[in-house]
């Protein structure tokens, strides 16, 4: 599985440097939310493992966030305060939420 994953993590990382940006949280930013907030659509943002109590809202942009580490290992805790992600403002099939 972890071969599937890095497979995946270099496909996005070679269509991410054609199309836009990579940004890494918590390297860049520090939440997943200012990773989406401070993203352009077409951009990436690669979550490393840990816990991230937050809510997450995708504002209309249509921008991949991957985890490095997969769902056992990288988490979204939503603290049960509503929808833990949301795609409420036009995104597209291009927004893209994998390995949580």
């Amino acid at each position: 599985m972890k071969k599937i994953n890095n497979l995946i993590l270099i496909t996005i990382l070679l269509i991410s440097s054609i199309t836009g940006a990579v940004i890494n949280v918590p390297g860049d930013v520090a939440t997943i939310q200012a990773g989406i907030d401070s993203a352009s659509v077409g951009d990436t943002i690669l979550v490393e493992p840990d816990t991230y109590f937050e809510n997450l809202n995708y504002s209309g942009k249509d921008v991949v966030i991957q985890s490095t580490d997969g769902p056992a290992t990288t988490i979204i805790d939503g603290h049960q305060s509503g929808s833990v992600v949301l795609f409420i403002n036009g995104e597209t099939e291009n927004a893209v939420l994998d390995g949580f």
